[in-house]
Formats: structure tokens, sequence, C-alpha cells
């Protein structure tokens, strides 16, 4: 197997590191591929591969080409199963051993090495060091449009922290699977926390725990990653010790069946809009139908009307260790009596949903989280166990219910069912079976189980050490927290209407990178949201502060945990967030204080001098500097570092200084032309002032959170309606004018007059006045207006870039030589005229729609003012200006 380093060192560029992929390592990898080589690694093929016990035969099933078998027994462990299913879905295999595991023992074990998959290309496996910045190489390869994926412990995941949070979109469709023994579980919950620091992490968890398992799940991860376009992790939960051959007989798939299932899978999620909930549950359905195997999301062992719930993420009921030591059967079930077991196999938001919903029978008394945290007995690491607490008792009330968590990280299986007998029972447990099996694994060595954490964002706010999980008042938070950012009772409470998740899919600066004004068109996926919108509405969007200068911010103010949790009253909820959350994603740390705000430092601030200098900044006298500062845009922060001996508690800040308000952009898209997506043309707002005798930058808030987004990264939004609508009446003519992103409505109206238009609607005609600087640099959305006009649908394009020539030129100077035109358009055929941009030509353009009437219909000046004013009131004359 071939060695290449993945040369991503720390604090190296990541972008050099794709640079050196690009060239160097993808070649070599192309020479692996002219190679072809077929080596026979494991010879242990028996029962129904008797028939194929030459090389030549193995390899020709593999393919497909032996139509009377879609799949081959062979008894083999979980490692060669995922192997058989990676070398026949990638064209690349990388491979993450641990130091000890390099060669002769690696993760990675197909029967027949560098078979062709289903694309007929040679499949090559390359091993790989495990060093900081892991997966760098990854990226290169998928640049190549090569298809990639992952084999890996979870020791060599942690080191994949950054290149996944900071590039997530480069291992779209990308399978990692993560073979989790011995204390592996509480590495993986490791690996989950650090990408739980970043909120737009996505990604989908599968997990599996026998061969066959493996390999199912292995083939489902591939079809779910292909068409959700994201990370897929299947963790292969082993009870085999590392190293370790953990065999039974598993039906290996032909590469013909699984093209066959994954072309299936494609087929169907292209007939209908699915979310990733309903998308993990068709791949098990289309999964049954071709290889009747059914697997579940969520499975229960044991009735629906117990009082005791046991949940893990993983299958543990009915598994065996390497001894054949059975954790629990349908047996111990059945004399337990009072026990449901609910495994997770799968595990998203909606995947704790459900198990909700199982909880919520009106049985149920008491529930048990069984999983592999670090953070103390009852659960302060474990994600699964926190996300249930807030949907049992946030969106169930399911107050009553008593909620335990218990570290079973380290459990031989026959530990692991005393617990759960115990807890079930609540008594000791005496059995003669269980001490024998007890002192077998014992003495055949450890078989452990490692029931991993979720990857959902999450806070930590320590271990918690009383005895009851809910006695103590910092654990009243943490079952009343809502942890992911995303949950509809946070931001129902924050906003105070209905608001929608959507994903940036496309995003492209539209002005020269050389240029001083940064204009971009920026695009975002809608399916699954529930937003809707019409013509002339607008979008409100939740922006962020920068999270570089809330940490500096936070920093300074001597805050060791940003992870404690502080809750605030809001829109009448209480809602329950971090430190962090509060300062990066809701306060307005960087707006505009009042002077309420300065008699409110002026109460905490040590230093006599400084409470005086504030408290005088609100009387008379100290007007004029006050008003300094607010041109100056001084903000929150500002003055909390200048008065630097005013400290008050955090809490209390958070009391003091506003929400951030959201920001409205004109939707720039026909949501007939574009279901599904909505866009959005947005300027880089920013600016440099003199405060204090210092150069400061300042950023428009929601313009440079918008800026920093990626492909991918998921916003907070809604709609607000707006005046500006086409006429009813599609054959009215429409007069347009738009400076600079004021061009957004307007391709709307032309996009949505075009579907019309294209189906076979009659629609009247456009006119379009657009302004800018200079045409080379802002001639926004040029190509697309100059082909709407060769096509007739814009009938009268009009362009004033001022700075283009000597004399100043701008859209009232255009509107002035269609005076005709206009009478005719506006007056005779009751047109309608729009202006969106700027306030200040606001008044110059209607001057130039009053000389027409004047000129054209033969008004007085007071008779055209007149009919402006009723054309405003029929909502034919609409400025959107700011």
């Amino acid at each position: 197997m071939t060695e290449i380093i993945d040369s991503s060192a720390v604090g190296q560029d990541v972008g050099q590191d794709v640079a050196f992929v690009k060239e160097g390592v993808v070649r070599e990898i192309e020479l692996l591929r002219e190679m072809g080589e077929t080596v026979l690694q494991r010879k242990n093929v028996s029962g129904d591969a008797e028939a194929f016990s030459h090389t030549g035969g193995i390899v020709d099933f593999l393919k497909g080409g032996n139509a009377s078998a879609a799949e081959l027994k062979v008894k083999c462990d979980a490692n060669t199963a995922i192997s058989h299913v990676c070398q026949t879905l990638s064209d690349v295999v990388l491979v993450y051993d641990t130091e000890e595991l390099y060669d002769e023992l690696s993760l990675y074990r197909p029967i027949i090495a560098n078979t062709k998959n289903i694309w007929e290309r040679v499949s090559v496996a390359v091993h790989m060091q495990t060093r900081e910045g892991a997966g760098t190489i990854g990226l290169g390869i998928k640049s190549e449009d090569a298809q990639l994926s992952i084999i890996a412990y979870p020791e060599s995941m942690n080191y994949f922290r950054y290149v996944l949070a900071t590039h997530k979109n480069g291992f779209a469709g990308v399978v990692f699977n993560i073979f989790t023994t011995n204390e592996a579980g509480q590495t993986l919950n490791k690996f989950s926390q650090e990408l739980a620091r970043y909120s737009d992490a996505e990604y989908v968890v599968l997990t599996s725990e026998t061969p066959q398992k493996a390999h199912d799940i292995s083939i489902i991860s591939f079809a779910l990653a292909s068409v959700l376009r994201i990370p897929v992790f299947h963790m292969h939960l082993s009870a085999a010790g590392e190293g370790s051959t953990n065999e039974e007989n598993v039906m290996l798939s032909s590469s013909s069946l699984v093209k066959q299932f994954t072309e299936l899978f494609s087929a169907k999620t292209k007939e209908q809009d699915l979310d990733k909930v309903k998308l993990v549950d068709l791949a098990y359905t289309l999964f049954d139908l071709t290889y009747h195997r059914l697997h579940k999301s969520i499975e229960t062992h044991g009735s629906l009307s117990s009082s005791t719930v046991i949940i893990s993420l993983g299958q543990f009921f009915g598994a065996k260790n390497a001894s054949g030591i059975s954790c629990l059967n349908d047996k111990d079930i059945a004399e337990i009596k009072d026990l449901l077991l609910i495994s997770i196999n799968d595990y998203t938001t909606s995947s704790v949903q459900r198990v909700a919903e199982i909880v919520d029978s009106g049985h149920v008394k008491r529930v048990l989280v069984v999983g592999s945290s670090e953070g103390g007995s009852f659960g302060a690491g474990n994600h699964l166990y926190r996300d249930l607490i807030t949907t049992l008792y946030l969106t169930y009330n399911l107050a009553d219910i008593d909620i335990e968590y218990k570290n079973v990280s380290g459990l031989e299986y026959g530990a692991l069912k005393r617990v759960i007998y115990e807890y079930a029972t609540q008594s000791t447990f005496e059995n003669e079976d269980f001490a024998k099996n007890q002192e077998s694994a014992e003495h055949e060595g450890s078989a452990l189980v490692s029931v991993v954490a979720s990857t959902c964002s999450v806070t930590d706010i320590g271990s918690i050490k009383n005895k009851s999980p809910f006695s103590s008042e910092k654990e009243e938070l943490f079952k009343k927290i809502v942890f992911k950012d995303n949950y509809a009772y946070n931001s129902d409470a924050l906003t105070g209407e209905r608001v929608h998740f959507i994903r940036v899919k496309k995003k492209v600066r539209l002005t020269p990178e050389s240029y001083d004004r940064n204009v971009f068109h920026i695009e975002f996926d809608t399916t699954g949201s529930g937003l809707e919108y019409e013509i002339g509405d607008a979008l409100g969007v939740y922006g962020y502060n920068d999270v570089d200068e809330v940490e500096r911010f936070l920093e300074w103010y001597g805050v060791e945990d940003s992870q404690q949790v502080i809750a605030k009253e809001v829109n009448g909820k209480l809602v329950y967030r971090t430190i962090f959350q509060w300062f990066y994603q809701s306060v307005d740390l960087f707006g505009r204080p009042g002077k309420k705000f300065y008699n409110f430092l002026a109460e905490y601030a040590t230093d006599s001098s400084e409470a005086e200098k504030l408290a005088w900044l609100t009387t008379s006298e100290g007007t004029n500097e006050f008003k300094k500062r607010v041109e100056d845009t001084t903000t929150y922060a500002d003055l909390l570092f200048e008065f630097a001996s005013a400290k008050p508690e955090l809490s209390q800040l958070i009391d003091e200084i506003p929400l951030i308000k959201q920001r409205h952009y004109s939707i720039s898209s026909s949501a007939k032309m574009h279901p599904n997506s909505v866009h959005l043309l947005v300027v880089s707002v920013h600016w440099d002032v003199l405060a204090q005798q210092q150069k400061k930058e300042r950023h428009g808030l929601c313009t440079r959170y918008l800026d920093q987004l990626r492909v991918g990264d998921e916003i907070m939004v809604s709609i607000k309606p707006s005046a500006m609508k086409l006429p009813e009446d599609d054959k009215r003519p429409i007069v347009m004018a738009g400076l600079g992103t004021g061009m957004a409505p307007f391709k709307a109206f032309i996009e949505e007059r075009s579907y019309r238009k294209s189906m076979g609607i009659e629609v009247g005609p456009i006119a379009l006045y657009f302004g800018s600087r200079y045409r080379n640099m802002e001639y926004l959305y040029g190509e697309e207006l100059e082909a709407y006009h060769s096509d007739q649908l814009l009938t009268v394009l009009r362009l004033a870039f001022s700075r283009d020539q000597k004399e100043k030129i701008y859209i009232q100077h255009r509107l002035q030589n269609d005076s005709e035109m206009l009478a005719e358009w506006l007056v005779r055929k009751k047109g309608s005229f729009y202006l969106c941009g700027p306030t200040w030509p606001a008044g110059d353009v209607k001057d130039a729609i009053v000389s027409s009437f004047v000129t054209q219909e033969g008004m007085t000046e007071k008779m055209a003012n007149r009919t402006i004013d009723e054309m405003k009131n029929e909502e034919r004359y609409v400025l959107e200006v700011y």
C-alpha cells in the first residue's frame, strides 16, 4: 500500500495544501490507477464462494459479471465488508490507521485489491499518516471530481476537525467509515465536541454493530452522501478489541446490485422534495426492496407500554462479543418485563423527536440514556442525553419523567447487562449464568461497548455530581436550554415572528476584486424551510456579530467560560443561551448606544473620573461630544473598552444591550422562475472613522455577515411583504428606476414577466433605468439585461453611469429624455412607476416625471403633482428608498 503524508502542518495555509495536492498527490494516484494490479489479499472466502475459488471468478463477481450471483456469501469481519463497499463506490480510499496498525492489520481489507468500481475505474487505497490538519489531501482529490471515501479510527478523525469545519463543502458526498473500539467512544466524543463548536457543520451519522450491518449501512451511507451532498459518518460500533477479527458470514453485494440500488435511490429522490430525515427513511426502504434486509432509524425491543426506557445511539440488543458473550436478548427482556429498549441507528435532530414520540405514551416514568461521555456521571458531556432532555422537557413538556444518564464507556457486555438490569428492576443483579459469562469475558479479554455521542451543537455546562440529575440550579437550566441554534423555541422567542432556515447554495461577486465596492449576488436553497414569497417581498435576515470581535471582547472582559448559560426573558418567554451565543448571535454589541446605556455604565464605573464623564455625556453640556460619538458610530463595545472600570455582570449587559434587529433586503428573484430558491443583491458596507484619536474601520453588521457566508451555511430569515408589486393586469406597462443594489426587485420583476410570457401570457412593455458609477465595474446583471432587451421582453433599457464621462449623468437625465414615452405609459395606459435605491435622487426623479406630464399631457405642474399623488394611492407610483 502506498504511503502519502497528508502534508498540512499546524498553521499552514489550507489553500497551499490543496494546491500541493492538485499538483503532486493526484498525479501519484493516477499512476496507481494505471497499475491496476489485482492482488489477492484475503483467502478466507467460503460457503457460496466455492464457485469463485480462483481470483478471476471473484473479480468477475465483483464486477457484476456473474448474473446468477447478485450477492456472495463470505466469512469476513466488518473491516472487509466496509472495504468491499468503499472499493465498489470510490475512486480513492484514504485509510487513516493508527501507527500500530500500519499495514498488516490495516483497516482497509478488501477481498481483491485495485479492482474496478461501478464506474469501471480502478479503485485505489492510499495509506495516510495522521497529523494536524488531516484531510486536506481529500480536498484536492474532490477538486479533481474523484469519488472519495475515508476509513479511520476516531483518534485519526480528531485531526480532521479544522478542515471539516472550515471546508465541509469540499467533502460533499464523502463517506467517513469510523471504527470505534476500546476507548474510541470517548475519543469520538471529543471529535464530536470539536465539530459542535462550528455552527455551520452539518452531517448525518449512521451506526452499525455487526459485519453484515456494516456492509449494508456503508452502502446506504454512500447513497445518502451522493444525494444530500454533505459528509456522512458511518460509525461501526465494534464489540471486538482493536485489531481483532470478529467474523461472520456476510452477504457481499456485487457491483451491479450496488449500482442498481444507488441509481434507484437517486431517481426516487428526484421525484419528490424530501427533507433529510425522509431521505434516510427512503434509503432504508429502497435498500430493503433491493436486498431484502430491513434496517430502521429507530429500533425498539420490549413493550411500548413499559414504564422504564433505556436509550442508546447504536444497537446493543442481541449483540455478542468475540467470546460469544451476549449483551441483551429477548429472554433477558422477557425476564425483566417492564423494559423498553430504544436504539437510534441514525442521528439527526428528528431522530430525537421520534424517540420523544415513543416516550410520550403516558406509561413512561423513568428514562436512562447510556453513552460514553467524559463529562460526569450524569451526562454533562453526552449530546444525545442533552438533546433528549431538551425535547422531552420543552417540546413535549414531560417534566414528570425522571431522565438519567450512565457513562458505560469501557464496560464489558456482562457489566453493561448488569447496569441495564439493575436500573430496570431497581434491584441487584444476581444471575448464575451471568456470573459465568462475566468470568469468561474477563478471561478472554475486554469486549467493549462504545456508544458514541451524537454530533448536535450543544453547550458544555460542566459536570453534574448530584445523585439526581435535576437537583441543582445549574441542572434546572440544563433541562430548559435549547442547544440547537435553530430550534423553533429559541427562534420564535427571540424574534417574535415566524422564521425560516435556509442555506446558501451560490454566492458570486459581481464587481471586480480590484474595485472598492463589493457587490455580490447570493442564492439560498429554501427546500423544506416552509419559506414562501411573492414578487416585491423583502427578506428579513438575522445577522450575527463578527465571531473574532466577539471572542476578543469576551476575552478582554475576563470571561473564562463562554459556554455558561444565561436566561433572559424575550417577548414574554424565557430564552436560555450560552454567553457566547448571546454576544455572537443575539445582542447588538457593535450597535450604537443611547444615553440610557451611558447612565447605566456610570452606575458601575469604579473609577470616579470615568463615572463623571459617562454621566456628563448625557447632560446638555455634553451634547456636542455625544453627537460626535453618534457620528463616529461609537458602539456598546467601544464604550466598555473606553470606560474599562465599568464592568457590569454579563447578565446585566445582556439585559441592557438590545437584540440585533433583522435587516431587510429586496428579494431579487421570481419564485416561479426559481422554485425552492431566493436571491439577494447585496453591497458590503464599510467605512472609516476617527474616534478617540484612532482610525477605526466600521462594518454594516448584516452585510458583513452575508459576505462571510459560504455555500452550505444556514441562516435565519423572515418574509416582509412590500407595496412594490407588479400590476394585476399583465398587459399594463411598468417603468423601473434602480440605482446600484436598487436593481434587486427589478431583476425579480423582469424574471416574473419572463416566466409569464413563457407560459403564453401576454405581458406589457417594460422600461428599466439603471444607474451606477462605472459600466465596467457596476453594470449589475448586465449580460442578463442585454439578453432580455434583445429578446424584446425588456422594451426600453436606459443606462446612466455617472462617472464614465466628464459630465455626470444620472437616471433623472435619462427619464427627461423619454418624456413622451413616460406620459403615454403612465397616464394614457395607466402603467406603474417604481424607484428603488438611495433617497437622494427621489426628488429629481419626480421632477422629471412631472415635467413629462406637463409637456406631453398639457397639465399644470399642480395637476401633474396631483396625478402622481393619485398614482400613489392606486399603488402605481412606488418608492423603496433608503
